[in-house]
């Protein structure tokens, strides 16, 4: 089997263990923000989707909203993406722009081409700006837009933010 199918089958059970506990009171988010990477990948990704995540949900440094693993997790998983235990009550929509985020940085690693430093390259930057999220060198959001915003309020995500004089929030 080859491995990247390998990664794929280990990434999708535990989805579906994440999905299906009982007993964890993050099931709930995880069967959201799992619905939300096959949405994504489907509006924004199209012919080169983002591989499936293994979502986790670590505590990390507090500034740090999440992040995309490179290469393997603790755990010998590929394709890991933690959103940052410490930043969860903040509103979906915010969640979803770091997921987002951190998917380009899967798609990146997968089909484009990847900073070779810590900084978020021109090829990143580009590719959220056309899903409608302006983000620095240093990967700060600086701003929200179509069609982002539009496909999150069509689903019912509440949005509330003012916008700028560029239509970005």
């Amino acid at each position: 089997m080859k491995t990247s199918a390998v990664n794929e089958s280990i990434n999708i059970h535990i989805m579906e263990n994440e999905k299906n506990l009982q007993d964890w009171k993050l099931s709930s988010l995880a069967r959201e923000l799992y619905w939300w990477v096959d949405f994504f990948n489907i509006a924004f990704f199209k012919a080169q989707p983002a591989p499936t995540p293994a979502i986790s949900f670590e505590k990390t440094k507090v500034n740090n909203l999440g992040h995309y693993v490179i290469g393997r997790n603790a755990f010998g998983v590929k394709e890991n993406i933690n959103l940052n235990r410490v930043h969860l009550n903040r509103p979906l929509w915010d969640m979803l722009a770091t997921l987002l985020h951190e998917m380009t940085h899967s798609w990146q690693y997968r089909y484009g081409n990847p900073s070779k430093s810590w900084f978020h390259n021109k090829e990143f930057q580009m590719k959220l700006l056309a899903f409608g999220i302006l983000v620095d060198k240093k990967g700060c959001h600086q701003g929200f837009g179509d069609p982002f915003i539009f496909l999150l309020k069509k689903h019912g995500v509440e949005f509330h933010q003012q916008k700028d004089q560029d239509g970005f929030i």
